[in-house]
C-alpha cells in the first residue's frame, strides 16, 4: 500500500471520493458498457468534468473526453 501512496504523491494524483452525485449519474447512464466499474469511471468523469485516460472504445459512446 505504501508503494501506491508514494506513486500517487510522486505523480501529483489526487484521490476522489465517491459522492452521491456520481452514484445518481451512474444510475442514469445508458448501458453501452457492460463493466460496472467502467460505468463508475464514466459517471465520475461526467460529474467532475474530467477526462478519462484509456483506450476502451466503449467510452466514446458517452459524453466524456477520452485521452488515449
Amino acid at each position: 500500500m505504501e508503494n501506491v501512496r508514494s506513486r500517487v504523491q510522486l505523480f501529483g494524483f489526487n484521490y476522489i471520493s465517491l459522492e452521491d452525485e456520481v452514484i445518481l449519474k451512474l444510475c442514469d447512464l445508458p448501458r453501452h458498457h457492460g463493466d460496472p466499474f467502467d460505468g463508475l469511471i464514466i459517471a465520475t468523469a461526467m460529474t467532475l468534468s474530467i477526462p478519462i485516460l484509456g483506450k476502451d472504445e466503449a467510452f466514446r459512446q458517452y459524453p466524456v473526453d477520452l485521452i488515449r
